[in-house]
């Protein structure tokens, strides 16, 4: 039998890095202010659950790659009818009128990059940014698209996922909630050298997605600091 070299050896880790770091994602940060919190409420003897109930009224919305640049950010209010207002939870709509909120969805302004009449409009506006802005629809056959990202993020989706259910499907069903890592860093990381950054608390949609954005990005930094560390130790043995 002739001789011949022999057949490279495949790595399947290494197969499965390439494949990953070809496919072309998009982080989507959301947050939004709603008029009471999700869970359940009774309701004319009821029970309903609060993300489905209690209306939307401001979505803040930021886009970036997956290496954090900044592509897109906006904030996008819906206005609310006299029944959607009186809805609301007490409490939220004494906190929505001492901010200015439902002032600034009530007779417009230059708080929002667009304030919807509903929204079947905001799920529009918001789509159509995003397709602009280059983040497209997860496609799961092709693992490519949207993905979101936000602190406590599960809460934001769950009323989206039931008022907003077009907007909910336009993302990767997994999400990035940064407050576990939050919460990480406080117990088990202790020791790794995270250090969140101040909240300021802006209490507007848009601020808040903001302000989650920018604490990912100093996690981001603090693990690319990690790797780099331990990559320099690993030269020296």
């Amino acid at each position: 039998m002739p001789w011949a070299f022999p057949k490279e050896t495949v790595d399947p880790f290494r197969v499965y890095i390439k494949k990953v770091n070809s496919m072309s994602y998009s982080l989507v940060g959301i947050d939004i202010e709603t008029g009471g919190l999700d869970g359940y409420v009774k309701v004319d003897s009821n029970r309903v659950h609060g993300a489905a109930y209690y209306p939307i009224l401001e979505i803040g919305v930021l886009v970036a790659t997956p290496q954090l640049e900044l592509k897109d950010k906006f904030s996008v209010g819906i206005k609310p009818s006299a029944e959607d207002v009186e809805k609301m939870h007490p409490w939220a709509q004494d906190q929505h009128r001492k901010s200015g909120l439902l002032d600034a969805l009530e007779k417009g302004g230059t708080e929002h990059d667009f304030i919807a009449v509903d929204l079947k409009e905001a799920t529009s506006y918001i789509v159509a940014r995003l397709e602009k802005a280059g983040a497209h629809q997860y496609n799961h056959k092709e693992r490519t698209g949207s993905i979101v990202f936000g602190n406590t993020v599960g809460f934001d989706m769950s009323f989206i996922d039931a008022q907003m259910p077009e907007l909910a499907d336009y993302f990767h069903y997994r999400k990035i909630d940064i407050s576990v890592i939050d919460m990480l860093q406080r117990t088990a990381w202790k020791d790794a050298g995270f250090h969140a950054p101040e909240k300021q608390y802006g209490h507007t949609a848009l601020a808040d997605i903001e302000e989650s954005f920018v604490e990912l990005s100093s996690y981001t930094k603090t693990i690319k600091r990690l790797v780099k560390n331990a990559s320099l130790m690993s030269t020296k043995f």
